[in-house]
């Protein structure tokens, strides 16, 4: 290691962000984790955030002014580029990092050296308040989980800068959102890529919109899901049509549709997959059959036409079997199939009786 180089470095674009930058900034330069530069990219903001930004005196913060406007993407590759920490730590500005944070994660890098890419568990605050995002921890689960979200909250991760530069992965500034979800996909297929079980961040969550028809889901605003997706699927040498794309992304999103049609759907795209993985050995045969064992529960668990007929279904499937999912899991299906069919074998008792 150079003389003077910092352990790491955290990046953070900036864009408007006065209302939030100073608590923000503050959680960063209060770490009890001290050896690591503060590269901030204003990104041509109007308001005082380069104010704000300014009124600090502290040696760790660089800022760098982008000439307009260019996106987070085009921010944080110029802050890497810029950077000289092993690790790279993204920090957006309007959240607030607890004060372990970089300490705990580089703890963790330090002593798992097969990782990559390492997030946290997170708890929102802003329009929705007080949710724990329990994020899947291990390596295997989140590269399997990568075919269909994100899997890590973007603003608790930290990088190994020598696996960004051995892979030459940076951020795809084509696409205007997720391209944190794309970095994971293509890194996971090269690395490890976790989780840690605990809250490091106080991540600002807005409320979105739920329920969508598909109409909404395949409107031009969710286009870098699909981009997204027609990448993994390629790399399964997998053709998937427009009704199957819209299935996967229902999937995706746990935007699921109650009805039976949705059910059969799902299950035969679930063991498309299955099968396409079996030849491309893209994800791990066994922990992929889990997660996709995961997703079918959801779909079960969610379907409210003939609940008995779907709860056989979940355990008829050609492609899943029971003993692919954990014991809790286990557990928790028997428990509801057995309450589902003593409440339908009362229901039919009761109507039996009163026929009589």
């Amino acid at each position: 290691m150079i003389a003077n180089q910092p352990r790491a470095t955290a990046i953070m674009p900036v864009y408007n962000r006065e209302q939030y930058l100073k608590e923000t900034i503050d959680s960063i330069l209060t770490q009890t984790f001290q050896d690591f530069e503060f590269i901030i990219i204003d990104d041509g903001s109007t308001d005082r955030s380069v104010e704000i930004i300014e009124s600090y005196h502290d040696p760790r913060i660089k800022l760098f002014l982008n000439e307009k406007n260019q996106g987070t993407s085009y921010s944080r590759n110029r802050a890497i580029d810029l950077s000289s920490g092993e690790y790279i730590i993204t920090i957006d500005s309007d959240d607030i990092n607890v004060p372990d944070r970089f300490a705990k994660q580089i703890a963790y890098m330090d002593s798992h050296s097969e990782v990559g890419i390492c997030g946290s568990w997170v708890k929102t605050i802003g329009e929705v308040e007080g949710e724990l995002w329990r994020c899947a921890v291990k390596p295997d689960v989140v590269h399997c989980r990568t075919l269909f979200e994100a899997v890590l909250c973007h603003p608790s991760t930290i990088l190994r800068r020598k696996f960004l530069d051995l892979y030459s992965l940076r951020y795809t500034i084509e696409l205007k959102r997720a391209q944190d979800w794309d970095l994971y996909c293509r890194g996971a297929r090269h690395f490890a890529i976790a989780n840690i079980p605990e809250v490091l961040v106080y991540y600002r969550w807005r409320n979105y919109p739920k329920n969508l028809s598909d109409e909404e889901l395949k409107s031009e605003r969710y286009y870098f899901f699909y981009e997204i997706d027609k990448r993994n699927f390629q790399a399964l040498n997998l053709q998937a049509t427009e009704d199957e794309m819209l299935i996967h992304r229902r999937l995706g999103n746990l935007e699921l549709k109650k009805d039976s049609d949705f059910v059969t759907k799902a299950n035969k795209w679930l063991d498309k997959l299955h099968s396409a993985n079996k030849v491309a050995h893209v994800y791990p045969q066994r922990t992929f059959f889990q997660v996709l064992a995961g997703y079918w529960l959801e779909v079960c668990n969610n379907a409210s036409s003939s609940p008995l007929e779907t709860w056989h279904r979940f355990f008829d499937s050609p492609y899943l079997e029971i003993s692919s999912l954990t014991a809790i899991d286990r557990a928790k299906i028997l428990g509801k199939r057995f309450v589902k069919e003593s409440y339908f074998n009362l229901k039919k008792a009761l109507k039996s009786g009163k026929a009589n």
